[in-house]
């Protein structure tokens, strides 16, 4: 059986799409386990069934806030590096195929912008107007090497 050239390209397409969703959802989850499992940060929950006191409320809010700092901080850079590379990989290494392509550079978009989000309140304005600028070069260099054909 033969398939026409538009069911390879929607083929393509779909298995790039899904690749796209399954690394930022790998991603945030692979670091959820790191927190969970390797550095033994159990999730923290808030006393129930009892009336709370202001102090158990106090305790519940800073350890709460202590592992959510340090797992954004830990997902925004785990986001950065993974993402940078699913890019990279998608447009100049294996770029012969359209589904990795598709998937990966839509996957490492996804998941920068994970990171991104997640992570955005702490940065410094400063940070932020620099990232803006790195992402605008390398969205520049991207469509200029891809598009020049």
């Amino acid at each position: 059986m033969t398939h026409s050239t538009g069911f390879a390209l929607a083929r393509e397409w779909i298995i790039g799409i899904l690749l796209a969703f399954i690394i930022p959802m790998a991603t945030y989850y692979g670091v959820e386990v790191f927190f969970t499992y390797v550095k033994k940060m159990p999730q923290v929950e808030y006393p129930r069934g009892r009336t709370v006191t202001e102090q158990e409320r106090d305790d519940y809010r800073e350890k709460r806030n202590t592992r959510d700092d340090a797992f954004q901080k830990t997902l925004f850079y785990t986001a950065l590096i993974i993402g940078l590379t699913a890019i990279i990989l998608g447009n100049f290494v294996l770029n012969a195929y359209l589904a990795l392509t598709i998937g990966l550079s839509l996957g490492g978009l996804f998941t920068l912008i994970l990171g991104y989000l997640v992570y955005w309140q702490h940065f410094g304005l400063l940070i932020k107007f620099g990232s803006l600028i790195v992402a605008t070069l390398l969205l520049f260099f991207i469509a200029f090497y891809r598009l020049k054909k």
